[in-house]
């Protein structure tokens, strides 16, 4: 009897106990998860493996266990192919900006050289004092005591289209010209030693007529050498003939490679068009050109003038020209060789074409005449 009643005590006090809350069992069992990936709106991020998550909490409502900021949600698989090919292909060529529309410029956009545009250089004021030159108590200076600044109100060098021209006067004197800018400061000739009884002969060959090699046989018999200013078109067609000239001692400058107005072209057109003829008359002949350069019907402007220079060459421009370059009104061998020795002069620069007959037919007699007078030839390479 007294064994039941202790049994019913020991009972009724562990039942007073569960009542009061002092000995709480767990909700639940715990579990360990597996160290796998949970989901949370759709993107994938490890679990810490000492983490624990009720049952019920992971099936209702995910908690988070990671307390830096998760990724951004990838919505779509990267282009791996496309990322793959533009690697594999060839980067893009920005074209040189031009003037003319890609359609209409005659320039290989993405093999034309491109160098940057000339520095932006303060305004040395409203005009420029030419150096000091001796000039003979005989001779007339053809150069005025100051020219206009080739830099725009910018600071920019002037794109201003110019076509050279000069004063002619008799008497043997050297011409004047009217233009505003000294084309000395940027390497720039028509007159060579106006000190000296000398005569500088140059011409131009855009095209061959069947003249040149008579022109170089005359040469060779006076003994006289001359500049030759040949463009691509004349070396392609004419490669033997330059090779000739320079086996022969004379110089071969650059007339560009397709005789544009210069005075339209970006730098680097205008770089192409000196860098590309000079490229070719070495690969066609085996010769390097001399850094001699004329503009194309002297049509210029400073800054492609500048160009020119900063390429290494001597713009030759001239002081004695005439209206020989069309070979459909040629003036004749007697007019030709009356033009030539009435206008020569100290440090002529003298421009004859090698398409007319006229020069070919006249200037045997006028070298003897110019050299009877007391005058020579000098080679453009004794330019200072």
């Amino acid at each position: 009897m007294k064994t039941f009643w202790r049994l019913l005590f020991i009972c009724v006090f562990f039942v007073l106990l569960f009542a009061l809350g002092l000995g709480d069992a767990p909700d639940g069992p715990m579990i360990e998860p597996s160290p796998g990936m949970l989901v949370d709106s759709g993107f994938p991020f490890p679990v810490n493996q000492e983490t624990t998550v009720p049952l019920a909490a992971a099936t209702e409502t995910p908690v988070p266990v990671a307390t830096s900021t998760p990724a951004p949600v990838i919505t779509s698989a990267p282009p791996i192919a496309a990322e793959t090919a533009a690697l594999d292909a060839e980067p893009s060529i920005t074209p040189v900006s031009s003037d003319v529309s890609a359609s209409e410029s005659p320039y290989p956009a993405q093999t034309a050289p491109s160098p940057t545009e000339s520095p932006v250089q303060p305004v040395p004021g409203s005009t420029y004092t030419p150096p000091v030159i001796s000039i003979p108590a005989n001779v007339v200076n053809p150069y005025r005591s100051s020219y206009a600044s080739p830099y725009g109100t910018d600071g920019r060098l002037s794109e201003e289209r110019q076509s050279w021209s000069f004063r002619r006067v008799t008497g043997h004197q050297p011409p004047s010209s009217d233009f505003k800018h000294d084309i000395r400061q940027f390497g720039g000739y028509y007159l060579g030693d106006i000190a000296s009884a000398a005569v500088y002969l140059t011409f131009d060959c855009g095209y061959e007529n069947g003249f040149t090699a008579g022109i170089l046989d005359t040469l060779k018999e006076k003994g006289v050498k001359a500049a030759f200013f040949v463009t691509k078109p004349f070396i392609e067609g004419n490669a033997e003939l330059c090779r000739r000239m320079k086996a022969e001692g004379h110089i071969v400058g650059n007339h560009t490679d397709s005789h544009p107005d210069c005075s339209t072209l970006t730098e680097a057109e205008m770089t192409y068009e000196v860098t590309e003829t000079a490229r070719y008359f070495k690969e066609a002949t085996g010769y390097d050109m001399d850094p001699f350069f004329r503009f194309p019907e002297g049509v210029y402007n400073i800054k492609s003038l500048n160009v020119v220079y900063n390429l290494g060459y001597k713009s030759i421009f001239w002081s004695m020209a005439y209206g020989d370059w069309d070979p459909a009104n040629q003036p004749g061998e007697e007019a030709a060789f009356a033009h030539i020795t009435e206008y020569f002069h100290n440090g002529c620069i003298m421009l004859l074409h090698a398409i007319s007959e006229s020069n070919a037919l006249a200037l045997g007699g006028a070298i003897d005449f110019i050299q009877a007078q007391g005058y020579g030839f000098l080679s453009l390479d004794s330019l200072k």
